[in-house]
This record gives C-alpha cells, sequence and structure tokens, in this order.
C-alpha cells in the first residue's frame, strides 16, 4: 500500500504525465444520475473488473491546465492531484453519506474544488477504429463545470478495500492468543510480547515461514487426495466432489507448510486468513 501511494504521489507531483487525457462531449441521463461522455485523447483506459452496481470512484478527473499561462504562484501550480489524501477516504463508497461526508471535507480545500471522483462506466470505440469514447459519472464538491470541448486528465487513486479487514483479522488472533498465554512456550531470553502473532510478525516475519511438520502434513494430504481421485475412478460420486482442483491443492498445500496464509481470490470470490 505504501509503494502504491508514493508512485501515485511522484507522478502527480510530476503533473501525472502518464495520465489519459480527456475532451469533454456532452452529459446525457444514465441510471438515475447523469453519465459524462469525454473523447480519448490520448493515454489508455480501461474498466476495473469490479461489480459495476458498486460504487467504487477509483479515479480523478481534474480539469487540464499543464499548458495554462494562468497560474500564477508555486503553490497553485502544483497539480490538485499531488494534495488529494488518498487515506482519508480510502475504503469508502460514493456518494459519501453524513457519516462519511467529514473525510472528504478533511481534504485540502483545492481539491474540494478542482477534483472529482470519477466511475468509468464503458469504453466505446467507433466502428472505425480511429476514436474512443469514455463514459464517466462522477462526484464531488468541485466547482469544475463541464464544457464541450474542454481538456481533463483522469489519474488513479488508491482504493482500499482489504487493509483493514486483515488487520481486524490479526488482532482477532492477537486477542485469541491473550487468552492461551499461559500454554505457549517461550525462551527466557524474549519478552512475552514477542510471541503475540501481530507483533511477531512485524519483529520477524521469517518466524511465520515453514511448520515444523510440513512436510509431514503435506504428504498426509497428498496421500487423502489420491484416495479420492481413486474412488472417483470407481464412480463414486461423493469422493469426486471432495477431490480439490489445482489451484485449491496448492492453496491446501500451502496452509499446511506455512504458519500463516492469505488465500485471495478475484471479488465476489472466498478469501481466507489462517493461522497456526
Amino acid at each position: 500500500m505504501l509503494a502504491k501511494l508514493t508512485d501515485l504521489w511522484r507522478s502527480r507531483i510530476d503533473g501525472c504525465p502518464e495520465a489519459p487525457i480527456l475532451e469533454y462531449r456532452r452529459g446525457r441521463p444514465g441510471d438515475g444520475e447523469t453519465h459524462h461522455d469525454f473523447r480519448l485523447l490520448s493515454g489508455a483506459v480501461e474498466i476495473p473488473q469490479t461489480d459495476r452496481d458498486m460504487a467504487f470512484y477509483d479515479k480523478l478527473l481534474v480539469l487540464d491546465t499543464t499548458n495554462s499561462s494562468t497560474l500564477e504562484g508555486c503553490y497553485d501550480s502544483i497539480p490538485a492531484e499531488a494534495l488529494f489524501d488518498d487515506l482519508g477516504v480510502s475504503g469508502l463508497f460514493f456518494p459519501l453519506n453524513r457519516f462519511t461526508k467529514p473525510n472528504w471535507l478533511r481534504q485540502n480545500p483545492r481539491v474540494q474544488r478542482e477534483v472529482l471522483l470519477a466511475d468509468v462506466r464503458n469504453i466505446l470505440p467507433d466502428k472505425g477504429g480511429h476514436e474512443t469514447s469514455i463514459v464517466l459519472r462522477t462526484w464531488g464538491t468541485s466547482d469544475i463545470q463541464f464544457e464541450e470541448g474542454a481538456i481533463y486528465r483522469l489519474s488513479s487513486r488508491l482504493v482500499d478495500f482489504n487493509t483493514t479487514k486483515i488487520l481486524s483479522a490479526l488482532f482477532e488472533l492477537d486477542l485469541c492468543w491473550s487468552s492461551q498465554t499461559e500454554d505457549l512456550y517461550y525462551d527466557e531470553e524474549q519478552t512475552v510480547h514477542h510471541n503475540v502473532p501481530f507483533l511477531q510478525l512485524i519483529l520477524d516475519p521469517n518466524s511465520f515461514g515453514s511448520i515444523h511438520m510440513a512436510k509431514v502434513h503435506v504428504n498426509t494430504e497428498n496421500g487423502i487426495q489420491k484416495l479420492f481421485r481413486d474412488l472417483k475412478d470407481l464412480n463414486n460420486g461423493i469422493a469426486g466432489s471432495l477431490v480439490l482442483k489445482a489451484s485449491q491443492h496448492r492453496a491446501t498445500q500451502r496452509i499446511l507448510s506455512n504458519r500463516l496464509s492469505v488465500i485471495w481470490g478475484p471479488p465476489g470470490a472466498y478469501r481466507l486468513l489462517t493461522y497456526q
């Protein structure tokens, strides 16, 4: 997450040189809200592989004044995106409600005036392939008034819906650990808190590598899967349903081989954090 933020910040300071450049065409009603049509002048835009019914608004839309001579002063010459606080609204769904809108109101005043959050709704190449239309919906408190022919840049923002969940799971592990402290073995030279799972992960990440009985567990699991496959070949439907796919098999072996495992899937798929 920190690496992604650093990359975004550096790009924004430089004026988002790789950001797609769009020319505004018109607004039109769509799905109970206004959709805006743009012509793609340069760069590439992709529709995120997510549930399109959810309002992620994972882009920043800013009026492109790169070549404008009206900018005066060092502060105003800083791109508005560089002042955007990604973490302040990370993981929030838009439009914001009365409980989450204060997070937006804590943004820099220039951000509130000049930045719109945008969600890519569609990408429409024309039949000749000479031109691409980008359909966006936007949200914000910006003073931007869309005008035909105006030029905008579209850049990414950090959208993080998972860090909080992972931290909560790790914190739960710590709470479980605290109730079992008397059963844990630790060296006399170590302080007790070094064995708290979350802290131990930070102090000594390698300690969450392979477990002592990894090979035994993996061999046992291989034997069980072989038995299920043999039974499946004998037309045992129940056993056949227990045969793991290749990806499931690899995930199971990693769980059996490591103290901490995170099984991650695409949106809507199963997510699992295991600790032993």
